[in-house]
């Protein structure tokens, strides 16, 4: 978790907000950290007998979230590797993809996309 607070304060500085590829590593590190605090947070209630997976909806819900923002971190390294290859390219087609603005809707449409993918979790998961 202190890597990603510091990936994001390096990340944010003039030099690199101008880059697109680095929108892809400051959501990743916003991933990633939504994931820590959640995983741990889970663990330290659990200590003290509270599982708020115990109840229906909170077991889809909690699974559903644990599942969903790895795919998400995953996905937006992903995405800053097409970004670099396509900034890499003597095409001017691709190589104007990556543009401030094309990372920033990027980033939505896959945060989006993959909350509808792994949307079936919360209907056909249960934990018994």
């Amino acid at each position: 978790m202190v890597i990603n607070i510091l990936n994001i304060c390096v990340l944010c500085s003039r030099a690199l907000r101008s880059s697109s590829c680095t929108h892809y590593f400051l959501a990743y590190s916003v991933f990633s950290i939504i994931y820590s605090c959640l995983a741990c947070l889970t663990q330290f209630l659990r200590g003290f007998s509270i599982d708020w997976a115990n109840h229906r909806i909170g077991c889809k819900l909690h699974f559903y979230i644990l599942f969903v923002v790895p795919v998400q971190a995953n996905l937006m390294l992903i995405l800053a590797s097409v970004d670099r290859y396509c900034s890499s390219l003597k095409s001017h087609r691709l190589n104007s993809k990556s543009k401030i603005q094309t990372p920033r809707m990027n980033i939505v449409i896959a945060t989006i996309a993959a909350a509808i993918y792994m949307s079936p979790m919360l209907f056909i998961y249960a934990w018994n």
